[in-house]
């Protein structure tokens, strides 16, 4: 009981940092449009990727910690964590398509 709230837990701090590291990308990227800057630095990208592994690997331990039975929590969790990496992968997509200027 004590060990599955630490795990779960634990995948919601996971989330939670995925999630901050992709409005860090989702951040830098409106920041260069609003600027035109040049092009987006290498950094974005990384945190971007960073954010998406980060999810995934919250889900993964989701899928592999709690296969026993369906806990609300659980459930609740995976649906999160499913939506965190739908917007990672967003935020990604999002970054590459804006990584050139286009300030006419």
């Amino acid at each position: 009981m004590v060990d599955d709230r630490r795990r779960q837990g634990f995948v919601f701090a996971l989330m939670i940092a995925g999630m901050i590291l992709a409005l860090l990308c989702v951040n830098t990227v409106r920041r260069r449009a609003d600027e035109c800057a040049a092009v987006l630095p290498p950094a974005t990208y990384v945190v971007g990727v960073i954010a998406l592994f980060i999810g995934l690997v919250a889900l993964v331990l989701l899928a592999r910690w709690f296969r026993r039975g369906p806990q609300a929590i659980v459930v609740v969790l995976f649906v999160t964590a499913a939506a965190g990496v739908v917007f990672e992968v967003f935020v990604l997509i999002t970054a590459i398509l804006e990584g050139r200027p286009d300030c006419g």
